[in-house]
């Protein structure tokens, strides 16, 4: 009886794990949040927990359940060796009352009080044993996934859908800045990140016939023609025609020349690199792309590999910041 005990003890310490672990991820703040997403050490692994809610929660509800009936079985056979000569059904009521209530307080309340107000800490000392918890029972969590996803789906409910949904967020806005709680530009600022996730390249793109470009054969002095047209911090120069661009052409490395010795110097050696896009490629990863290479300016290729326009970084942040 007293293995029995101790072991009761145990899976109440694993039903309180379980608790406070939940608790604690799920009442991260925002801050909190980015902060272990992109820390060092122990973050990353909470960070990548935290980019899979649902599979967080199954994992959770599964080790609790199991711990929980564990408790009452276990629990029921003590009290029956204690009560013994007892009336049966009294026995079992007794011990299902006892049993719910020291999970209630020792594995639920006690330890989820303690998670919200030490989520950090609690998130950072459980994450291994969540993570060798979620090793074992990995195709159990992924047969329970599936089963709960139809049972939704009949239902009519999508069960990846987001909680809360652009349309929805947009609408949170809308009433934040009609009640004043959020400044008009913060609100605008929002907005226009929310539209810049969603945006593809083809939306804000510079389309062929409107772009402007020289060939390589040109001389400085006819790129300074071009230039009293049209006001271009930066011009593609290509080979033979538009589809086959060589670089891009800085008009401040124009500004440096002196007119008379415009003809000394050959184009092809003021050129800078450029990135290659997907008309369909998000205006987020678009960005990503232009930080990483470090250019300023892309042509946009269509899947037969033609030139169908061109897109700059300053037509990326013009749409945050506009």
């Amino acid at each position: 009886m007293l293995t029995t005990f101790i072991i009761i003890l145990a899976l109440l310490g694993l039903s309180a794990s379980f608790s406070s672990f939940e608790t604690a991820l799920f009442s991260l703040s925002p801050l909190e949040k980015h902060r272990l997403q992109s820390g060092t050490g122990l973050s990353p692994f909470i960070g990548k927990i935290l980019e899979k809610p649902r599979e967080l929660l199954t994992t959770v509800l599964l080790g609790n359940e199991l711990v929980n009936v564990a408790i009452s079985i276990l629990g029921g056979g003590i009290f029956l060796e204690l009560f013994r000569g007892y009336d049966i059904r009294i026995v079992y009521v007794v011990a299902i009352v006892v049993t719910t209530f020291m999970v209630l307080v020792f594995g639920e309340i006690i330890p989820k009080n303690v998670a919200i107000r030490s989520r950090v800490i609690v998130s950072q000392f459980l994450i291994f044993p969540y993570n060798f918890f979620a090793w074992l029972v990995t195709p159990f969590r992924v047969v329970l996934t599936y089963i709960t996803d139809r049972l939704v789906g009949l239902f009519g409910a999508d069960p990846q859908r987001r909680l809360i949904v652009e349309e929805e967020f947009q609408t949170l806005l809308e009433m934040g800045q009609k009640e004043g709680t959020l400044a008009d530009l913060e609100g605008t600022l929002i907005k226009n990140m929310l539209d810049f996730s969603s945006m593809t390249v083809a939306q804000i793109m510079t389309p062929r016939q409107e772009i402007v470009a020289i060939p390589e054969s040109f001389s400085l002095k006819q790129v300074f023609e071009i230039l009293r047209n049209h006001r271009y911090s930066r011009i593609p120069v290509y080979r033979e025609n538009i589809d086959h661009w060589i670089g891009i052409l800085h008009v401040k490395e124009l500004i440096r020349l002196r007119l008379s010795a415009a003809d000394e110097i050959s184009i092809p050696s003021l050129l800078k690199p450029f990135v290659e896009i997907k008309p369909q490629q998000k205006l987020s990863t678009a960005l990503e792309e232009f930080k990483q290479k470090r250019v300023h300016m892309g042509i946009v290729r269509n899947e037969e590999g033609f030139c169908v326009g061109l897109v700059t970084m300053d037509d990326l942040l013009g749409r945050i910041f506009s």
